[in-house]
């Protein structure tokens, strides 16, 4: 399977097509592990994902990359609180692609990083929502991400992901 491939059949998935397992996955080592105690929600994945239709496709998501992120579009929600977390991208247990996704609303929505740029609403390639919105639905199952795509003004547009 080559990469385009790949992510073409994730962002084409459905959550039903996932098995799903939650909690405090794969640790990160810490700086000084002699003397640092592992916080389990900065350092872990919270959730990771098994496509059913070949096992050898997996995701996890949830692991933090920043807290308390200023975006423009967080101050749209009832809580402004927004974290970048990390969505990885493995093929037979071997990491081939890191994305940032943005926690939103206290942790109540995620949404894709937008493009770079001063415009709004903020531009996001088509491929990188489609993963986003499978995302989301998989662990927000009660919430409706094109809501929160919307609140937060931004707009897919065809363009060519990952780069």
């Amino acid at each position: 399977m080559d990469f385009p491939t790949y992510i073409d059949t994730i962002a084409r998935s459905a959550p039903a097509d996932w098995n799903v397992e939650s909690g405090p996955l794969f640790f990160q080592p810490s700086p000084d592990a002699s003397s640092a105690v592992l916080d389990a929600s900065v350092s872990t994945h919270a959730f990771v994902m098994a496509f059913r239709k070949n096992l050898c496709v997996t995701m996890a998501y949830g692991m933090l990359c920043h807290t308390n992120v200023e975006v423009e579009f967080a101050r749209f929600f009832p809580n402004p609180v927004s974290s970048l977390r990390y969505l990885d991208f493995f093929f037979n247990s071997a990491l081939v692609f890191r994305e940032t996704l943005i926690s939103v609303d206290g942790g109540q929505g995620i949404l894709p990083v937008p493009n770079p740029g001063p415009t709004q609403p903020w531009e996001v390639p088509r491929k990188k929502c489609a993963v986003a919105r499978l995302v989301h639905q998989i662990t927000n199952p009660m919430r409706d991400f094109d809501d929160y795509f919307a609140h937060a003004q931004l707009k897919a547009i065809d363009e060519y992901w990952p780069l």
